[in-house]
């Protein structure tokens, strides 16, 4: 890994704890839960096909975007 992608991922790492941070903190989702609720959503597919879009949207955003896949998902 090339340094350009050490600092990619750095970014990536923390930019997605900030995702977990505002899930956790802010909707009161159990840590383990929040983790779920990423890895279920499209955050980290959208990672690996459009980085740019992914990092254009705030935490928050992403946060928002978790929470609703779950409510599809449950009321489907």
């Amino acid at each position: 890994m090339s340094l350009d992608e050490n600092k990619k991922q750095e970014y990536v790492d923390r930019f997605t704890e900030k995702i977990l941070e505002i899930l956790i903190y802010e909707h009161g989702v159990k840590k383990e839960e929040a983790i779920e609720l990423l890895d279920d959503s499209i955050y980290f597919e959208m990672l690996d096909d459009n980085f740019n879009f992914v990092l254009h949207h705030s935490p928050k955003y992403w946060a928002k975007k978790a929470l609703e896949f779950q409510r599809q998902v449950e009321y489907a």
